[in-house]
C-alpha cells in the first residue's frame, strides 16, 4: 500500500494497490471538496475582472461557497487573506481553502440553516448606488447588525427570520462595516445577481 496526500482537503488516503481502491479514486465528499475549490477559483477570476474598485470595501472582499451538507467553517471555502486592492487594481491575496473565512462562515451557516440551496455568498461594498440598485432589481434586501453584541450567527438568524420572504442580500444594519452580502445557489449565480448591482 501506499498514501497519497490531498492538497485540496487536507486528507491523508491509504490506498491498497490489488486489494481496496486500486484506482486511488477519493471519495465522494473529497470530490465535492474539490469541485467547491475549482468553482470558487473560476469564480474569483472573474470577479477581479470585474468588480469595479469604489465597490470593494476597504477591508476588502471575498467570497464563500459551503459543500452541500456543510457543518461549520471547515466545510466552507473563501480565498485566504480576501481580495484587495493594489494600486486600483482588484487582486486575491492566497488561494481558496477551506476554513479561511469563519465570519462568513457563521453568516452563510445561518442562511442554509433556512434554505440549504443558498451556499454562496459574496460582500461588496454598502453604498447608496449598490442598496438603490438591488432594490430596483427587486432583490429582497434584510438588514443584520452584527455590532449590536449577539453573535454574527444570531444576529444573522434574527434578520432571516424576520424577513417575510427569504432574502437575496444581507446588508450591515449600523453601516459599521459597510458590506452588503449577496447570497446565492452557487458562484456563478451570485456572480450573475452581482451584475444585476453593478
Amino acid at each position: 500500500r501506499h498514501t497519497r496526500f490531498c492538497q485540496v482537503t487536507g486528507v491523508r488516503r491509504v490506498l491498497f494497490r490489488s486489494v481496496v481502491n486500486t484506482q486511488g479514486k477519493l471519495s465522494n465528499a473529497d470530490d465535492e471538496k474539490v469541485s467547491v475549490i475549482r468553482e470558487l477559483d473560476e469564480a474569483v477570476a472573474k470577479i477581479v475582472r470585474i468588480m469595479p474598485a469604489d465597490l470593494v470595501p476597504p477591508q476588502g472582499m471575498n467570497i464563500a461557497y459551503a459543500t452541500k451538507d456543510a457543518k461549520g467553517p471547515g466545510d466552507i471555502a473563501a480565498v485566504d487573506g480576501r481580495m484587495t486592492l493594489e494600486g486600483g487594481v482588484l487582486r486575491k491575496n492566497g488561494n481558496a481553502r477551506f476554513g479561511a473565512a469563519e465570519h462568513m462562515s457563521f453568516i452563510l451557516g445561518e442562511v442554509m440553516r433556512v434554505n440549504p440551496s443558498m451556499r454562496c455568498m459574496m460582500d461588496i461594498a454598502l453604498t447608496k448606488q449598490t442598496l438603490d440598485a438591488a432594490s430596483d432589481e427587486g432583490m429582497r434586501i434584510v438588514y443584520a447588525d452584527w455590532n449590536g453584541g449577539a453573535s454574527i450567527a444570531e444576529s444573522t438568524r434574527v434578520a432571516i427570520d424576520s424577513a417575510k420572504k427569504f432574502p437575496d442580500v444581507i446588508a450591515d444594519a449600523d453601516g459599521e462595516s459597510r458590506v452588503l452580502n449577496v447570497l446565492g445557489k452557487s458562484p456563478d449565480d451570485v456572480i450573475r445577481r452581482l451584475k444585476r448591482i453593478l
